[in-house]
């Protein structure tokens, strides 16, 4: 199975660093981040759903059977794309939250426990209000300086910008959700947060829909090569070895 993924530039290698980690060579793996076009959480409605379609285009080109939209901002959007001219299926960040806020042991708990949760992510993603649906009270954080500080490989300002928006998150909130997949590379700090990752989440989506019973048989001893390409519509020495960094 190929497997695609995809991001404005760097986030979505959060993403699939959680596949990478869980079956690493059992699959290839394609990934694009559009890094020329980045940041997308200031991008209009209309130029996001032109990139989706354009990067749909391009997964369909490389013959990929999944595609995973690792990028929040433009996940927000994907039900209004027309997907029945792409034969693979895709797996959007959104739909990854929909099922764990309704379907999870783990968020009814936290649901019973906690009324209001915190969600950083970008302008575009806090202005769609489609996190609304979730079913649980939500204090949007919008956090438009951080993808471009990850973007040009400046994590530690990153952090410090990220610190600073945990400051503004009331007392009586414990769990943040990261809302873009760039933040998952500035959150693993100390905090009095429990941390709600799609990345991590994305993974268990995908091996409860696309994989369902057919989970692979990790004890198997056949030698395999892991197979990895990663495209970038604009990139530099330093940029690429910042990716594989991330990774």
């Amino acid at each position: 199975m190929k497997l695609g993924f995809y991001d404005s530039g760097l986030g979505g290698l959060s993403v699939l660093r959680e596949f990478l980690r869980e079956y690493k060579a059992d699959y290839s793996y394609v990934y694009f981040g559009d890094s020329a076009r980045a940041p997308y959480g200031n991008k209009s409605k209309a130029e996001l759903k032109v990139f989706i379609k354009e990067i749909l285009d391009y997964m369909n080109d490389k013959e990929v059977d999944v595609v995973i939209s690792a990028c929040n901002t433009t996940s927000m959007l994907m039900h209004e794309i027309d997907l029945d001219p792409y034969l693979f299926q895709v797996i959007n960040l959104y739909d990854v939250m929909n099922d764990y806020f309704h379907n999870s042991l783990e968020a009814s708990i936290i649901r019973d426990l906690h009324s209001r949760l915190a969600l950083l992510a970008t302008q575009s993603t806090v202005d769609s209000k489609r996190y609304l649906n979730w079913g649980v009270e939500i204090l949007p954080i919008a956090c438009p300086d951080l993808v471009p500080l990850i973007e040009s490989a400046d994590i530690d300002t990153a952090k410090q910008k990220w610190q600073v928006y945990l400051s503004k998150i009331p007392e009586d909130i414990r769990h943040l959700i990261i809302g873009c997949t760039h933040f998952s590379f500035v959150a693993d700090q100390p905090s009095r947060f429990e941390l709600i990752d799609p990345a991590k989440l994305c993974l268990k989506y995908f091996q409860n829909t696309i994989m369902g019973d057919t989970l692979l048989n990790h004890g198997h001893k056949l030698e395999k090569r892991l197979e990895l390409e990663l495209y970038f519509s604009k990139s530099d020495e330093k940029y690429l070895r910042f990716a594989e960094s991330l990774l």
